[in-house]
């Protein structure tokens, strides 16, 4: 019998489902889960139902970014999922991406890819791009 959940071996101590009554098999099961592994997975399901949202792809970023419990900190994979929001329009998105070109963080510094992408999110509005492009523009 394979594992049921990534990272969890096929002991029987560790694969649900084994004694006769399910129910209590599902309650032991979730309580051997620590808050981690519940974050992790609440996160892939959210990641999978909302890939193509750009809302919730700089929220994906901004935990990677911050490293949110049960999430480890990842700047790369920030940038990609900021990326994916900017890509798609979206002003928060493109800022973040921007603030990560400027302080070099999950990618180069790049002050040209900084400035392009706070343009872009300035044109919709964002505050905190507007305040960069107004700061570095005399």
């Amino acid at each position: 019998m394979g594992s049921c959940c990534p990272g969890r071996g096929d002991s029987e101590e560790t694969t649900p489902f084994r004694d006769s009554d399910p129910v209590k098999e599902v309650e032991d099961y979730v309580k051997t889960l620590t808050p981690g592994d519940i974050n992790r997975t609440s996160l892939m399901i959210y990641q999978n139902r909302h890939s193509n949202d750009p809302k919730a792809q700089v929220r994906l970023g901004m935990n990677y970014q911050l490293g949110v419990p049960g999430v480890e900190k990842d700047e790369e994979t920030a940038v990609y999922w900021y990326r994916k929001a900017a890509e798609q329009g979206d002003a928060t998105g493109q800022s973040r991406l921007a603030h990560m070109y400027r302080f070099g963080k999950g990618v180069e510094q790049d002050m040209t890819q900084a400035f392009y992408w706070y343009n872009l999110a300035a044109a919709q509005g964002d505050p905190v791009a507007l305040k960069f492009i107004q700061e570095n523009s005399q």
